[in-house]
């Protein structure tokens, strides 16, 4: 892996990890939607995270068309604050 590929990698590494729960709900621009593709396609770590991350979304969507939806949007956001807290560490 060249030095300009491998700054390119752990740049949108961060990125990945950054913006991931924006990625999930489609509320990232074209350009960014793209580098966190080609990142995911490229990285298996990121891409076994954002395959959990998919399955716990649409767990909880399933989930908040049931009798209880009040729980589903509170695990959704505790999940989604656990996300922003793991962007301040440094991916």
């Amino acid at each position: 892996m060249g030095l300009m590929h491998r700054l390119r990698f752990v740049r949108d590494h961060r990125l990945t990890h950054n913006r991931m729960s924006d990625y999930l709900d489609g509320e990232v621009p074209a350009n960014t939607r793209e580098r966190i593709r080609k990142h995911l396609d490229e990285c298996e770590e990121c891409s076994t995270w954002f395959d959990g991350m998919r399955v716990i979304v649409s767990e909880l969507a399933r989930f908040r068309r049931s009798k209880e939806p009040e729980v589903a949007t509170a695990v959704l956001a505790g999940v989604r604050e656990g996300l922003e807290e793991d962007d301040g560490r440094g991916g």
